[in-house]
């Protein structure tokens, strides 16, 4: 039990950590936030958000992101990703609700020009295919290694039947629905982002 509550208060302080790795640039001189949220915004993404300031960024496709959502996750041990955990809830601590059906249900709530990342400590399995679809320009999904020329027998045919069938839509659907997704994995551990806060809260004075 002392164990379980430790890594439950370490994973908070990774997370308050993120969340002020990101709220102390709105103490630049030409802060590019407007605002900086902990623990609001959709369901599922709630731990850190991010409005830009004027019409936003652009994201890797070209199309302007005004508002980002970040689930934070951080691990004890040193684990793995595959691509079954974006459609498996105990990824993400929950019962019912995957990080895809969270993206999804986000989406259709009105949210469908915000882009949604998963933060978390693992890394990517080497030998799994979710490692030959994240990008490495923002975490984005490569989406053409997912869909172009892929048949439904191939190991990415059967990975997007997998994710579309656990989200009720269709391969366009799911498509488009990537589109808005990053991966950030392997990120900072604790020190590291502690580290990395005192620095920008020294920058910014």
């Amino acid at each position: 039990m002392v164990g379980a509550i430790r890594a439950s208060n370490l994973g908070k302080r990774w997370q308050a950590l993120f969340f002020w790795s990101k709220a102390a640039r709105l103490l630049l001189e030409h802060s590019p936030f407007e605002t900086v949220q902990f623990e609001q915004g959709p369901k599922g993404f709630d731990d850190v958000g991010v409005t830009h300031c004027d019409d936003g960024v652009l994201d890797h496709a070209g199309r302007r992101v005004k508002t980002e959502h970040y689930q934070c996750k951080w691990h004890v041990g040193q684990g793995e990703l595959t691509h079954q955990d974006l459609i498996d809830p105990k990824a993400i601590g929950g019962t019912s609700i995957s990080f895809l059906e969270r993206v999804r249900d986000a989406v259709r709530a009105g949210n469908e020009t915000d882009r949604f990342h998963w933060v978390t400590t693992e890394r990517v399995a080497a030998n799994d295919q979710l490692q030959e679809l994240i990008g490495n320009e923002s975490g984005e999904f490569v989406l053409n290694r997912l869909f172009d020329n892929k048949g439904p027998g191939s190991k990415m045919g059967r990975v997007r039947a997998a994710w579309a069938d656990r989200l009720g839509i269709n391969e366009d659907e799911l498509k488009s629905l990537l589109s808005r997704v990053s991966m950030k994995s392997g990120q900072p551990d604790l020190e590291k982002l502690a580290e990395d806060v005192y620095l920008v809260f020294h920058a910014v004075g």
